[in-house]
């Protein structure tokens, strides 16, 4: 089995305790209120002690197995051909062979400027239980682009498990982000929550094409996440590409867009629409203030 070296800090199981928790236990125990349940499809909120943003949860059954789903969700090739919003989603570093850390860019709607990330990305499979999880990762190597907002994710995971019939995929998300920026913080809650029934139909409709896609490749075997001699990034190095950090303001939030410039390139906003770039921080979510990550 390959070896990350001595250059590795990035703790891989970060995070992996409270995604169990999260996705194993009775949403009521844990705060959650249903939001949605609708065509098999179940979505909560939490509020979060200290945070404006809440928690999401979504619960559904996808018609293929969950080794199908997993791989649909770690190539990031595959990305490209079912998320009409990723701009970019490719490996930066390698952790060890089940933990990398990413990078996505997401393409927002006019006027709001485009949202990227950097993610550690880890994944394990336990019995017939298949877990994926990511949370923000701060490197010098790559910080946000022009007029693109670093967003952070705190906790996203996502468990996978058969049916009981042993036909399908049980499928669980949650997630804890700030998409960074100024939004008002009312808008990102109800935008997340209705957002993903429409999220989990497209990804369901990614997985079960997705055998199909591979095949058609000119490498179909590539899957560097179930067979790590085939990974060829390498491996992260904090003296190379700089030391991941909890709170790291002056990285994370070094390159975002000045407001008003993306207010003159797109010739002004009225309405609600403008709170993006609002300068009262109460009603809005500011990434300045909402930069640390809870590792």
């Amino acid at each position: 089995m390959s070896t990350n070296g001595s250059t590795n800090i990035i703790d891989p199981n970060h995070g992996f305790k409270d995604l169990v928790e999260l996705t194993t236990s009775e949403e009521e125990k844990l705060g959650f209120k249903q939001k949605y349940d609708k065509n098999g499809i179940k979505v909560w909120t939490r509020v979060m002690k200290g945070d404006p943003l809440r928690m999401i949860k979504v619960t559904s059954t996808i018609a293929c197995a969950p080794t199908t789903v997993r791989d649909t969700l770690l190539d990031t090739e595959y990305r490209y051909k079912w998320d009409d919003l990723c701009k970019a989603c490719c490996t930066l570093y390698r952790v060890n062979d089940h933990c990398t850390v990413d990078y996505f860019k997401m393409k927002c709607p006019t006027p709001l400027a485009n949202r990227d990330m950097v993610l550690q990305v880890s994944w394990k499979q336990e019995g017939d239980t298949i877990w994926v999880w990511q949370s923000s990762f701060a490197i010098k190597s790559k910080p946000p682009e022009k007029k693109t907002v670093r967003s952070y994710t705190r906790l996203a995971g996502y468990r996978f498990q058969p049916t009981a019939d042993g036909k399908y995929c049980d499928y669980t998300f949650i997630s804890h982000s700030n998409p960074g920026g100024k939004i008002p913080k009312f808008l990102v809650n109800y935008t997340t929550s209705t957002f993903a029934p429409g999220f989990i139909k497209t990804f369901s409709k990614a997985c079960v094409e997705y055998p199909q896609w591979k095949a058609a490749q000119t490498n179909p075997e590539f899957m560097p996440w179930l067979n790590p001699d085939q990974h060829g990034f390498p491996f992260y190095d904090p003296v190379e590409h700089g030391v991941g950090t909890d709170v790291n303001h002056e990285i994370l939030t070094a390159s975002s867009p000045d407001a008003q410039a993306v207010l003159d390139d797109y010739g002004g906003v009225e309405g609600a629409d403008a709170e993006e770039f609002a300068d009262d921080d109460s009603t809005s979510v500011d990434s300045g203030d909402n930069s640390e990550i809870n590792r």
